[in-house]
């Protein structure tokens, strides 16, 4: 065996065998004949064609299955489809684009800060009643303080 030989065995090992092109969400529903239709997609084409096939194939491997797992690209999608349905949490992940929730930051403590971020992550999955208190009190005081910068830029709507 030449150290070439032994190199390429030992790449195939690290990437865990030839099949290392095939993501995850096709190995979990994916048949034989549908793995060996990603294969040749992917040894086959190039460039614009294959984005264009890859996106093809994926739609219908979803239609066909579709508890399937999310491919990359959706996971990405879903992840911004939340973050633009809840700026405290674009806030939480560091996206300050809303200058109301840095007004509101700026008149937190940053033990307030933090307990607000944990808050914010928790929510995903829980209710405002079972945070910790800590938790519920920096919740509070950042829903009264936007409570406020919602009226008085209303009040300033109404004297304009």
């Amino acid at each position: 065996m030449t150290k070439l030989e032994r190199l390429e065995k030992r790449l195939k090992e690290i990437r865990g065998g030839d099949d290392a092109r095939i993501p995850s969400w096709l190995s979990a529903v994916g048949s034989q004949q549908e793995i060996g239709q990603w294969l040749a997609i992917n040894q086959t084409c190039r460039g614009w064609d294959r984005c264009q096939r890859i996106d093809e194939f994926i739609h219908k491997m979803r239609a066909r299955h579709p508890n399937m797992p999310l491919t990359i690209e959706e996971e990405v999608e879903a992840i911004v489809e939340r973050l633009k349905r809840n700026p405290w949490l674009r806030w939480c992940e560091g996206l300050h684009d809303d200058p109301v929730v840095d007004k509101i930051m700026m008149d937190l403590t940053l033990s307030e800060r933090v307990e607000l971020s944990a808050a914010i992550r928790a929510l995903e999955s829980a209710t405002v009643e079972t945070l910790p208190p800590n938790q519920q009190a920096a919740w509070e005081k950042a829903r009264q303080l936007y409570r406020e910068l919602e009226e008085t830029s209303q009040s300033r709507a109404l004297q304009d």
